[in-house]
């Protein structure tokens, strides 16, 4: 039996938090039957949007909520049945439960959902070896899996997605991609896509339109001339604060043998001024290997290493940016870490006293990297720090892994699902790649 729907109208309006507002100044009606993408840069608000249909905000973050969605003149905003919601952050769409009550429980929310399309969603997502296991214990690419099978068993028509693609490899998003297709084209199925860029070629693409406006504006520059002049200005002030002549080296532990691919690995060294790329497909043990490394410093002691999960989680370390950076360069002053703070809210695009549970994915990543790789350590491992950002934000994102190696001369290991150009890079990279 297939499934009637009606169309899904997003109206516009706002969302005021403490230090800003976002205006959605567009209205869009999404056609039912349709897949429909959502196209809009890095901080225009696709995720505080997805945030506020699902409730996140205002129970979670708080927020003044003044959207108009409906569907069939029904406010989705007030009102949640019959809309599924896909998060950017796996850590807001999972329960924390074994991955068998994850799914149990989105197949017990829509009880009428049709036997073959069940089989049809388990069949090509594929998660049969892992059911028992926690969804905290998977890998990003097992979680995001994870996350869309729960989304697309439970919902009953309307399904929103945040960057579904995030933390998965070509591979699977061809996969999901298909089966998404499948779904719409049997089941009635519509979607509404968020991205960054257009990554799925679909025929129905509407533009994001939103105005963010700071409550203090002198703080805030949106435009790549800006945020590329306050790099180069940290930059300047980091070269003369760094301790030079470090010497010593990334290693791998090869009795780290948690995944076959990694069991398969042969021993490896990073000297400092390489960047290293471990490459390999979801699932293959490319977060378990930047886990597991260690370094070793010129005495040939063991040195500790900076570790940047793809989700970074900062505000253990300060409630706003200005009091992260506090505490990671413990040893400025005041008006060096006032100036710091002015660089970092800048090339990030949010001013130095927003709540850090407020930033948007590209900003809380950016402003991992930077920290990550201009705090004293001279050992540093990223995973997918490209991830989930949009073309300006990734320029910025080169831009301060390539000077970190120059300024600091540090080894910095990285993880990506694909192969990527040794160009982008100033400096030597050395290549890791994992197979499942």
């Amino acid at each position: 039996m297939k499934m009637n729907s009606h169309p899904f109208l997003f109206d516009g309006g706002s969302v005021l938090f403490e230090p800003l507002t976002i205006f959605y100044s567009k209205s869009s009606i999404f056609l039912s039957g349709q897949r429909s993408l959502l196209l809009g840069r890095n901080g225009s608000g696709k995720s505080t949007l997805v945030r506020c249909l699902s409730g996140i905000i205002p129970e979670v973050y708080k927020a003044q909520v003044n959207l108009k969605a409906f569907i069939n003149g029904k406010d989705v905003i007030q009102h949640k049945n019959g809309l599924g919601i896909l998060s950017q952050n796996t850590e807001e769409s999972l329960l924390g439960f074994p991955v068998c009550e994850e799914l149990n429980y989105s197949i017990q929310i829509n009880s009428m959902a049709l036997e073959d399309r069940k089989k049809l969603i388990f069949d090509t997502i594929n998660i049969d070896n892992f059911m028992q296991r926690s969804s905290g214990e998977l890998s990003d690419g097992e979680k995001q899996r994870v996350s869309i099978a729960c989304v697309l068993l439970h919902s009953y028509h309307w399904i929103i997605l945040d960057e579904w693609h995030s933390h998965l490899d070509d591979k699977w998003v061809s996969k999901i991609n298909d089966l998404i297709d499948r779904l719409v084209a049997n089941f009635y199925l519509s979607t509404v896509e968020l991205s960054s860029s257009s990554t799925n070629n679909l025929e129905h693409v509407y533009q994001f339109e939103t105005e963010v406006i700071y409550h203090k504006e002198n703080e805030f520059f949106h435009d790549l001339k800006s945020k590329k002049q306050a790099l180069e200005t940290l930059l300047g002030f980091i070269s003369k604060n760094v301790t030079r002549h470090v010497s010593g080296k990334i290693l791998y532990n090869k009795n780290l043998r948690r995944t076959a691919a990694l069991s398969r690995l042969d021993h490896f060294e990073i000297p400092l001024g390489t960047i290293g790329i471990v490459i390999g497909p979801n699932g293959s043990g490319k977060t378990t290997l930047l886990k597991g490394i260690s370094a070793v410093n010129r005495n040939n002691k063991r040195s500790k290493i900076t570790l940047v999960l793809s989700n970074p989680i900062l505000q253990t370390l300060g409630k706003t940016i200005y009091q992260l950076i506090n505490k990671v360069f413990v040893h400025s002053s005041r008006d060096e870490i006032d100036f710091i703070s002015k660089q970092i809210s800048i090339i990030i695009g949010v001013p130095g006293d927003t709540d850090i549970l407020e930033l948007n994915t590209a900003a809380r990543k950016l402003l991992s990297i930077i920290i990550a790789c201009f705090s004293p350590n001279q050992f540093i491992a990223i995973d997918e720090p490209f991830n989930g950002l949009d073309s300006e934000s990734r320029a910025i994102a080169f831009d301060i892994l390539n000077s970190a190696l120059s300024i600091k001369q540090c080894s910095i290991l990285i993880s990506s699902p694909m192969k990527m150009d040794s160009e982008l890079f100033n400096s030597p990279t050395f290549d890791i790649t994992l197979t499942n």
